[in-house]
């Protein structure tokens, strides 16, 4: 037999498994973001110690133009 009951909750688990993916999501997304931006500062400054070792430097407009 089965118990008619249990399902009443069914909704409820879907609507928590639907909050559960979005938050997982949105987790990823922002650690993504911070990796991100973290290989991208340590690119900016590799380039800019690779330029100064040549005697150039490198403005903020520049460095816009040669943003990953």
């Amino acid at each position: 037999m089965i118990n008619w009951r249990a399902l009443d909750n069914v909704p409820l688990l879907l609507y928590i498994l639907a909050a559960k993916t979005l938050l997982l999501c949105l987790a990823f997304a922002g650690a993504k973001l911070y990796q991100q931006k973290k290989v991208q500062a340590a690119l900016k400054q590799k380039m800019t110690e690779h330029l100064e070792m040549y005697g150039l430097t490198l403005t903020q407009k520049q460095w816009s133009h040669w943003q990953i």
